[in-house]
């Protein structure tokens, strides 16, 4: 559904495309944010396609140390147990999102970014909602880098609802 986004992606952002793979993908930057797990930011029309008409690479991005901080801190999101190689990974995963969203049974689209390693999918009609609850959760933190994914995000829903675009978040 988002290799459209791995695919298509440079050609939507003006920057040169940071490298995402090997061992300083997970290196905090100098501000202290890790690059593991973390999100680029599109507007598109739909989840598999990225436009090029329409579709837009934002400059910012959530950050998995931000994800962090906003999951396990502030929502108490539980964190996954260990998988087992002999175990069936969609089991697993499924495992994982169902904690996720019993967790957080207020915030079910944010509970969608259950994985920092998985790509995230709202639509059109979605992003106000999605805002709504950033919104919410942003009234209740004072965890400063919770607060930055959080301000991401909503930045990004704006950009979104404006433009009447979706929004994909596609994982490091």
């Amino acid at each position: 559904m988002f290799k459209g986004a791995r695919q298509f992606g440079a050609y939507i952002t003006q920057e040169p495309q940071r490298p995402k793979e090997g061992p300083e993908s997970a290196t905090p930057t100098p501000d202290g944010r890790s690059l593991g797990g973390g999100f680029d930011l599109f507007l598109a029309r739909h989840s598999d396609l990225l436009d090029k008409g329409t579709a837009r690479h934002l400059e910012t991005r959530l950050w998995g140390s931000d994800w962090l901080a906003l999951f396990f801190d502030v929502l108490k999101c539980p964190k996954p147990r260990p998988y087992l190689s002999d175990e069936n990974i969609d089991a697993w995963t499924e495992e994982r999102k169902l904690n996720f969203q019993k967790a957080i049974p207020d915030y079910l689209l944010l509970a969608r970014i259950y994985d920092p390693y998985s790509d995230v999918w709202y639509s059109p009609q979605e992003v106000l909602p999605l805002r709504g609850e950033c919104l919410s959760v942003t009234a209740r933190t004072k965890n400063e880098s919770a607060l930055q994914g959080l301000n991401t995000l909503i930045d990004a829903c704006d950009k979104a609802s404006q433009s009447d675009l979706g929004l994909l978040l596609v994982s490091d």
